[in-house]
């Protein structure tokens, strides 16, 4: 029989289960350990802030569709008032300038009327 001479010796922690220990990783400092909870709040988190953004620009949006619908109609109400300006320095016979006022005025009202159809989705 050969000896064979013993060069090295490395500990071996015995375990009743019999598993291969887990391999060693080097850079540990490059890991990150989560607990199941710390990663589901940590989720929970990042879904709160991206519907809170979501929201944010939602809001913002509407907003500004709004205040450009508003802008219209004013436009609007105010090329109806210079009608009427320039349809009281014309002649035109008194049954006529009564039928063009109750137009303009129905007109204006159906302009002002409409601004809370813009909010009936809200």
């Amino acid at each position: 029989m050969t000896r064979t001479a013993v060069k090295s010796v490395t500990p071996f922690t015995f375990r009743s289960d019999f598993q291969a220990p887990a391999p060693e990783r080097p850079d540990q400092a490059d890991t990150v350990a989560l607990s199941a909870n710390e990663l589901a709040e940590l989720l929970a988190n990042a879904r709160n802030e991206g519907m809170a953004a979501a929201d944010a620009r939602h809001d913002k949006e509407t907003a500004n569709k709004l205040t450009a619908m508003s802008v219209q109609l004013n436009a609007a109400l105010e090329q109806l008032l210079k009608l009427a300006h320039c349809l009281d320095a014309s002649a035109l016979p008194p049954e006529t300038e009564t039928d063009i006022k109750q137009l303009l005025t129905a007109a204006c009202a159906h302009i002002v009327n409409g601004q809370g159809d813009l909010f009936a989705d809200q």
